[in-house]
């Protein structure tokens, strides 16, 4: 059984906040055909990459066969950081990012420790499906973030998702296609 590691967003994960609707909505779909493994990042609500980097790093053992990283909003920014900067010796079968904020883009987006390098998507060749999902009128992390990501991964998939979902508490769908892609 192949694996997906979950990585959720920053902000309150109790209950029904965050990205606790979506982890679980990904269980709901997907528990018959994934091992998943959705750890409980540091300090959500004040996060710093080296802590979440720290917790990242003690998944390997946890997955199965290939391994789909998944990150959303907060989440999708450390894993692709944590990829251009770590070695990962483990099988990555897809990458999805989801909402996920490209920071430096502005004077709002400015924590220096979630800053990519300029060579960002050399440093992940062995991804070899990487997407990138965002809704259109996305008001906490807007859509120029993902186009941002697009000239940084030529090789990627963007999706432009309708609505302005960020949470996507209802569910999304198309992840679970993109799942279910080979």
């Amino acid at each position: 059984m192949n694996s997906i590691l979950f990585i959720h967003s920053a902000g309150p994960q109790e209950g029904r906040e965050g990205s606790q609707l979506l982890a679980h909505y990904l269980k709901k779909e997907c528990a018959n055909t994934h091992n998943i493994i959705h750890p409980a990042m540091p300090s959500p609500l004040d996060p710093y990459y080296a802590e979440w980097r720290k917790e990242i790093r003690r998944t390997p053992d946890l997955v199965e066969g290939e391994v789909t990283l998944i990150g959303h909003s907060l989440g999708g920014s450390v894993l692709l950081k944590f990829l251009a900067e770590e070695e990962v010796n483990i099988p990555i079968n897809k990458l999805i990012s989801i909402a996920a904020p490209f920071w430096g883009i502005n004077n709002e987006w400015q924590r220096k420790d979630f800053i990519l390098h300029s060579n960002i998507s050399e440093k992940n060749p062995d991804v070899p499906n990487i997407f990138f999902l965002h809704s259109k009128l996305d008001a906490i992390v807007p859509i120029e973030h993902m186009q941002r990501y697009s000239k940084h991964f030529p090789q990627a998939k963007f999706i432009e998702l309708e609505g302005d979902a960020h949470l996507f508490t209802d569910g999304l769908p198309m992840l679970v296609e993109l799942l279910k892609e080979v």
